[in-house]
C-alpha cells in the first residue's frame, strides 16, 4: 500500500485485515476491537444503516455485556466530519475542535474592523492635508482636469511603488 499522506486523518504503522486472522481469534461478539471503517454504497441511507447496527448490537452484544453494566453501542459518522466536528472521547487519529475555527475567525475578523478603521483614519487625516493643497492649487489658477490628473498619477504610483507614500506620510 503507498504511504499515506501528512494530513490524512488516519495514521498507522501497519494494516491488517480481519480475514487474515484466525477465526478463532475473533469469534466472540464481546471483544474489544480497533476503530471500523466503512463504505456504503452510494445510495444507503446511513441511518438505516445506523438501524441494522443497533439490531445486530441488541442481539449479539448487550446480553454479554448487561452483567457487568456496560453499555455498548454503534454509530456512523462521516469520514470528513472525523477532524473538526467528533465529540467521541477516544477516537483514532488526531482531532481538533470547531470552535477554535469560530475563535481564530472572530480574532481575525476583529484585527480587519481594527486595521480598517485605522486606514479611514489615516486616509482622512491625508485627505485635510491634501485639501489644503488642492485649495492653494486652485487659487493659483490650477484647473478641474490637472488636479483630477494628478491625484489618479499620484495613486497609480503609490500602488506601483509602495514606498513613494512613506515618503509622503513623512515629509
Amino acid at each position: 500500500m503507498e504511504d499515506i499522506l501528512a494530513n490524512s486523518h488516519l495514521q498507522l504503522d501497519a494494516l491488517i485485515s480481519f480475514a487474515t486472522f484466525p477465526e478463532e481469534v475473533f469469534c466472540d461478539w464481546g471483544g474489544w476491537y480497533p476503530f471500523t471503517y466503512i463504505q456504503l454504497e452510494q445510495y444507503a441511507s446511513p441511518r438505516e444503516v445506523e438501524q441494522i447496527l443497533g439490531e445486530v448490537n441488541q442481539e449479539h452484544v448487550e446480553p454479554i455485556f448487561k452483567d457487568f453494566g456496560v453499555t455498548i453501542g454503534y454509530w456512523l459518522q462521516s469520514l470528513t466530519d472525523i477532524y473538526l466536528q467528533s465529540n467521541f472521547g477516544d477516537s483514532a487519529g488526531e482531532r481538533s475542535d470547531l470552535s477554535y475555527i469560530y475563535i481564530f475567525g472572530a480574532i481575525a475578523f476583529f484585527i480587519l474592523v481594527i486595521a480598517s478603521i485605522n486606514y479611514m483614519n489615516l486616509t482622512t487625516a491625508r485627505a485635510t492635508k491634501r485639501a489644503k493643497e488642492v485649495g492653494v492649487r486652485k487659487t493659483m489658477g490650477s484647473e478641474k482636469s490637472q488636479l483630477i490628473r494628478q491625484f489618479l498619477t499620484e495613486s497609480i504610483t503609490y500602488r506601483i511603488y509602495p514606498g513613494s507614500m512613506l515618503r509622503h506620510f513623512c515629509s
